[in-house]
C-alpha cells in the first residue's frame, strides 16, 4: 500500500496492513522496503541515476536502445570525483534516496555499488565484489523475512507464489 495517497492509506489502517513510501521509482520503494525488513546494509546494486557512455541503461537491457533526453540534463557530482549527467527525474529521486537515508542516520550501512554514476549522500561507495565478500556469506531465511515485513502469515509466501 502507497503512502501519501489517502484512500490507499485509509485501506491499509483497516487492513493493518504497512505503508510502502515509493518516492516514485521502484528503487526508492524498494529502499524502503528493504529498510522496512531491517537490511543491514542496504546494497544499490546499478543505481547509478547517471548517462554513464551515453546510455541511458546497461547493455543487454530492454532500455539500452532509447534515445537520450539532451534537453533534460543536469550535473552532479560523481562517485569518482568527476560530473556526470543525470536528468532531473533521476536527480529527483537520488535526493529522495538521500533524504530516506538521512531518516536512518546512525542506524544502518548504506552502499553504493556504481563506482562511476552519480553521487548518493550517505553511502559508502564500495566494489560489488568487495561486498560480495563482506556482507554476502551469511545464508538468510528470506522467505520468512518478507512475509513478516508484509505482514503474511506463515506459509502464505507458498500461496502467492514464492
Amino acid at each position: 500500500f502507497q503512502a501519501g495517497h489517502y484512500a490507499v492509506e485509509d485501506l491499509a489502517r483497516e487492513l493493518r496492513k504497512p505503508l510502502v513510501e515509493t518516492g516514485g521509482s521502484v528503487a526508492t520503494a524498494a529502499l524502503d522496503i528493504a529498510i522496512r525488513m531491517g537490511a543491514n546494509p542496504v546494497v544499490f546494486v546499478g543505481q547509478d541515476l547517471a548517462y554513464l557512455d551515453g546510455l541511458s541503461h546497461a547493455e543487454g537491457t530492454i532500455h539500452e536502445r532509447e534515445p537520450v533526453p539532451v534537453d533534460v540534463f543536469t550535473s552532479v557530482p560523481g562517485n569518482d570525483g568527476r560530473e556526470v549527467k543525470t536528468t532531473t527525474s533521476w536527480n529527483i529521486f537520488r535526493r529522495w534516496i538521500e533524504q530516506r537515508i538521512e531518516r536512518e542516520k546512525g542506524r544502518k550501512v548504506f552502499i553504493n555499488t556504481s563506482l562511476r554514476g552519480a553521487r548518493i549522500a550517505g553511502t559508502l561507495v564500495m566494489p560489488i565484489s568487495e561486498v560480495v565478500n563482506e556482507f554476502c556469506q551469511k545464508k538468510l531465511p528470506l522467505r520468512e523475512i518478507i512475509s513478516s515485513a508484509l505482514g503474511i502469515g506463515r506459509g502464505a509466501g507458498e500461496r502467492i507464489g514464492w
